[in-house]
């Protein structure tokens, strides 16, 4: 009875000995074939002296501009035309209202403060010529003015309508060249989503938003 026993459990060992070296030889040929698989498409990458940052445009195939299909390209020149009829236009046009808007706004805050002082400005030196012996500030009317006095408040206020004025001119040419350049930044415009490989061989997926 003791030699088929024997003779079964020698048998049991082999077979399992087989069946490990044969599991062994399998996931070695499997990783190699995965390894093989990773450096077929690592080499479809650009390759690289040095390390490539995983934010860095234009090193990337699928790093392109959107198709012009469905994103269709903004004239330059009609949103210069429009933000020169209306501050802040050009900027709609070129995608970015929120800019748009505050050009809108700084530009009127700065023409209505130098309307406001010029309106100041003529108002104190007509009193000042009409009322030479002096008169009351019609502002502040406790206060007694003498047309010299009268004359310094409008020069004050004139310096101020001219700063104002100015300033406005200056922001209304600013918000013409923005809008060129808000324009050529939405034809430039990028894929939110882009797959990037840094220097050592790393892949990743990134994902950009501009607010």
């Amino acid at each position: 009875m003791k030699t088929p026993l024997v003779s079964s459990f020698v048998f049991l060992l082999c077979i399992t000995a087989w069946s490990a070296e044969n599991v062994k030889s399998h996931a070695k040929i499997s990783q190699e074939s995965s390894v093989t698989s990773n450096h077929r498409m690592l080499a479809s990458y650009p390759q690289s002296d040095k390390p490539i940052h995983p934010f860095e445009p234009g090193a990337y195939p699928l790093f392109r501009p959107h198709s012009s299909k469905y994103y269709p390209p903004k004239n330059t020149r009609q949103a210069i035309v429009l933000s020169a009829a209306l501050p802040g236009l050009g900027q709609v046009y070129g995608g970015r209202p929120g800019k748009g808007f505050t050009f809108l706004i700084a530009e009127f805050g700065l023409l209505a403060f130098a309307g406001f002082n010029l309106d100041r400005a003529v108002h104190y030196n007509d009193l000042a010529d009409r009322f030479t012996t002096g008169f009351f500030d019609p502002h502040n009317i406790e206060t007694f003015l003498t047309a010299d006095q009268g004359h310094v408040k409008s020069r004050g206020h004139a310096r101020l309508g001219a700063i104002f004025l100015a300033t406005g001119i200056g922001v209304h040419i600013w918000n013409i060249f923005d809008a060129a350049e808000t324009v050529k930044e939405y034809n430039n415009r990028r894929f939110p989503a882009q797959v990037q490989r840094t220097g050592d061989g790393a892949t990743y997926l990134t994902l950009t938003h501009r607010f």
